[in-house]
C-alpha cells in the first residue's frame, strides 16, 4: 500500500495495538487501539444495574428506570423522503444526479451521527452512575 499521510491531532503512544481504516461522506480515517492499563478493582458497595433492550423504549433497567428511543430516523424521515425523489428524478449519470446524491447522503451521515451522539451520551451517564452493568437478552 505504501506510505500515508495523516493529521496527527494528539501525541501517540508508543504500545498502539491495531489501527482501523474507515470511509464515509467526507473521507478516511484511522482510529488507533492502544493500551491504557489495568482496570482500578471495584470497591465494596458499588452500584449495579441490569440492562435490557426494549422494543418501545430503548432500554430497561433493573432499578425501575427507562432510556427512552429518540426516534431519530423519523425525525428525519421527511427530508430524507424529499432528496429520495429528488434523486430519482435525476437522469443516470448526471452532474446534477451527483449533487443531489450527495445532499441525500448527508442526510445519512446526520442521522448516522445523531444517533451515534445520542448513543455515546447514553452510554456515558450509565457509566458515570454506575460501577457494574449485567445484560439481559430475552429469547421470545
Amino acid at each position: 500500500m505504501g506510505p500515508l499521510k495523516f493529521i496527527k491531532h494528539r501525541e501517540l503512544p508508543d504500545d498502539i495495538r491495531s489501527c482501523v481504516f474507515t470511509q464515509d461522506s467526507k473521507g478516511w480515517y484511522i482510529s488507533f487501539q492502544v493500551n491504557v492499563g489495568d482496570t482500578p478493582d471495584l470497591r465494596e458497595g458499588s452500584r449495579q444495574v441490569g440492562i435490557d433492550v426494549g422494543l418501545n423504549v430503548l432500554a430497561y433497567m433493573s432499578d425501575d428506570t427507562t432510556i427512552e428511543n429518540p426516534r431519530i430516523y423519523k425525525k428525519y424521515e421527511k427530508e430524507l423522503r424529499r432528496k429520495q425523489r429528488a434523486l430519482s428524478r435525476c437522469k443516470k449519470e448526471s452532474n446534477r444526479r451527483k449533487k443531489v446524491k450527495q445532499k441525500l447522503v448527508k442526510v445519512y451521515d446526520k442521522i448516522r451521527n445523531t444517533r451515534n451522539t445520542y448513543l455515546h451520551q447514553m452510554t456515558a451517564k450509565l457509566i458515570r452512575d454506575y460501577d457494574i452493568f449485567e445484560y439481559y437478552k430475552r429469547f421470545y
